[in-house]
């Protein structure tokens, strides 16, 4: 890399010019300086001679000591300044002690005693000063002898510009360091797989997203990037409602009752046979399943969930790969779904005996591929009053340890929790011990379903990509962002309903794009990707990732500003809630920066660069990956994005520069 900085103006390079120019012209005069007799003709004459020495010598050590300070290779130089060091310190020494003499001398006078004579006066200073008059020390300092003090006091006055603007360059130096960032190897990388971002929607809102083509559009455009679909887990709170009834009142074969004392205060869903075919077809051909079932209701001995499971596989058939048992088990007592004293200890023998029936079921031994279990489903971190206020022993680390629930059957395809990567590091390694991995099988910006005003803007945007990157960087194979067709958090809605007393339309909103750069992140990799956070890019307004391929080749960067950039342009949505759109600007020009990355890549190596950008964080309209938006009414995605081109330096290095709320994706 190079030795000078990343410079954002001109000035900075004047600046920098303007230095090297100084500097060089001050130590050149430093070099050649030679300093004239010493004046002996009295003690205080003498030592008025000695001091200017020093001092001269003192300036010329201070630009030697600041040309140099930061040249890594500065033996020589260092010698040169000791020497003056050295010099200085010696001229300081004599220059008081003759000084000391004069005074004596003087006092000598004054007190009338006899003053020595006149011989002996210069005789004694010669003396005291022929020491530090050697040609040895001055023998780099030649010329300036003849210099008049208005000369040194310029002299001195360009070296103490060079000392400022150098401070100058050595903060801009600082700076690039800063703004450097290497690539470590792919070893300790963790899987990027194809079927890495999933939804999950929950089950009343199956109806209305197939109501349109929206979800459609969007899925079809992510398979066509990626080769997959992304996954869908058919699941939520209203999955532990379900019961059936041979009709309902209404086309979409679902039907809500409000709550009762019978249904212990819960609404209940009344599907009919029928309403798993009103969506099994709707989806791109590569989409498979997760399906949770009623683990809630255990009338004769889970009939709900046992008819579930027949009807599901009959429709999905080779689609489905995954069962639930229940959603948030954890909040099972609040629901009135379970007794008080529900534990890990009663879970697991219930969970036991459910699944052994469902695999003695013909349904199930006849499945091709036989579906497996998604085990926890945990919303809440144990014994702790959670958001239901209920007080459980129920954790991945509890369940695979105290409870036993491994997958020494390998029925178990993963362990699932509905909570943010940042607090789940002992969940992953319990699950990993126990024979299968983590999943984030329910997770969004805002709890409760959003919140307008942060989950639907580009913020979120930013943030789903950067959440979902570190959640598979920490061996965290797949996040589903769940969708409700009113929900404040889904990235789309697929039909118009009135919420909050606003009229709100089915559309796209910015959080969409966090999937859309997902999916080029995906692109080429064939499944077979892994990933590594950067240590260089990691703080709370910087992101970085990079991206291997199959044979642990780097293939692709990804860097995120996290910092908070609001504009006045884009911050309605029609899809959105027009009360919670931002009217704040932050002041003067978007800030950006330049990084210089680090890479294995080969010179002149053209590198392909997309941009997710908005105009400011606060945005909920006006996103794009370079340029390539979706249609915001029917989802459709349009044309291919415009990458950049950038060659790699001879370093191996890529420089880019980066806005603030913005973020890059560099492949090659």
């Amino acid at each position: 890399m190079s030795a000078y900085p990343v410079l954002k103006s001109s000035s900075m390079i004047l600046l920098i010019t303007t230095s090297i120019v100084l500097q060089l012209f001050g130590v050149t005069l430093a070099l050649n300086y030679r300093p004239a007799p010493l004046d002996y003709s009295s003690p205080k004459k003498t030592a008025q001679a000695l001091t200017s020495r020093a001092d001269d010598v003192s300036y010329a050590l201070i630009s030697y000591s600041y040309n140099f300070a930061l040249n890594p290779n500065r033996g020589w130089h260092g010698s040169v300044g000791h020497r003056l060091e050295q010099t200085a310190q010696h001229y300081d020494k004599k220059a008081a002690q003759v000084g000391k003499l004069a005074k004596q001398l003087e006092t000598n006078t004054v007190a009338g005693k006899a003053p020595s004579p006149r011989a002996r006066t210069r005789s004694q200073t010669r003396k005291m000063a022929a020491p530090y008059n050697q040609k040895q020390y001055w023998q780099s300092f030649n010329g300036l002898q003849k210099l008049k003090p208005r000369k040194m006091v310029m002299i001195k006055t360009i070296l103490l510009s060079g000392l400022i603007i150098k401070a100058c360059w050595a903060a801009a130096l600082k700076e690039q360091s800063q703004n450097t960032i290497h690539i470590p190897s792919a070893d300790q990388s963790h899987p990027l797989l194809n079927d890495w971002f999933g939804y999950s929607i929950e089950p009343t809102a199956m109806g209305p997203y197939v109501e349109s083509k929206i979800a459609f559009n969007i899925l079809e455009s992510i398979e066509k990037i990626i080769g997959q679909s992304a996954p869908i887990r058919v699941g939520g709170t209203t999955a532990d409602e379900f019961r059936f009834a041979k009709s309902v009142n209404n086309t979409s074969d679902l039907q809500t009752l409000p709550a009762s004392a019978e249904s212990m205060n819960n609404p209940v869903q009344l599907i009919t046979p029928e309403w798993y075919n009103t969506w099994k077809d709707y989806f791109p051909q590569s989409t498979y399943f997760i399906y949770t079932l009623n683990f809630a209701n255990t009338t004769n001995n889970w009939e709900i969930a046992k008819n579930e499971t027949d009807l599901v596989l009959e429709a999905l058939k080779s689609k489905l790969h995954r069962f639930e048992l229940g959603n948030e088990i954890d909040h099972y007592i609040t629901e009135g779904w379970r007794k008080q004293g529900w534990d890990v200890a009663r879970y697991v023998p219930q969970y036991r005996n459910l699944t052994a029936d469902l695999e003695g079921r013909k349904s199930f031994k006849q499945a091709n591929p036989m579906p497996l279990f998604q085990a926890g489903v945990i919303a809440d971190p144990p014994l702790v009053p959670d958001q239901q206020d209920e007080v459980d022993d129920f954790s991945i680390y509890n369940l695979t340890t105290k409870g036993h629930l491994t997958n020494s059957n390998h029925s178990i395809s993963s362990y699932a929790v509905h909570l943010y990567p940042q607090s789940n590091c002992d969940p992953e390694q319990a699950a990993q011990r126990a024979g299968a991995p983590l999943v984030f099988g329910e997770t969004n910006s805002v709890s409760c379903s959003g919140k307008s005003g942060i989950s639907d803007t580009f913020g979120a945007t930013l943030w789903t990509y950067d959440y979902a990157m570190m959640s598979a960087s920490l061996n965290i194979p797949q996040i589903f962002f769940h969708l409700g067709d009113q929900s404040e958090y889904s990235a789309f809605t697929p039909l118009p309903y009135e919420y909050k007393g606003e009229q709100l339309q089915a559309g796209i909103r910015a959080n969409l794009y966090g999937h859309l750069f997902a999916a080029y992140t995906l692109q080429g990799l064939n499944g077979h990707g892994t990933v590594k956070a950067l240590t260089d890019a990691n703080s709370s307004d910087l992101s970085g990732y990079a991206i291997y391929d199959g044979n642990k080749s780097l293939k692709k960067v990804a860097l995120l500003d996290m910092g908070v950039w609001n504009s006045t342009e884009g911050t309605a949505n029609p899809s959105t809630l027009s009360s919670a759109d931002s009217h704040s600007s932050s002041p003067g020009n978007r800030p950006s920066k330049q990084f210089n990355i680090q890479t294995s890549w080969k010179q002149n190596s053209i590198v392909n660069l997309l941009r997710l950008q908005a105009p400011g964080t606060n945005a909920k309209s006006l996103v794009n990956v370079s340029g390539q938006t979706f249609d915001t009414k029917t989802g459709t995605l349009g044309a291919a994005p415009k990458a950049e081109k950038i060659k790699v330096n001879r370093d191996g290095t890529v420089s880019v520069t980066l806005k603030q709320a913005e973020a890059v994706l560099l492949s090659v």
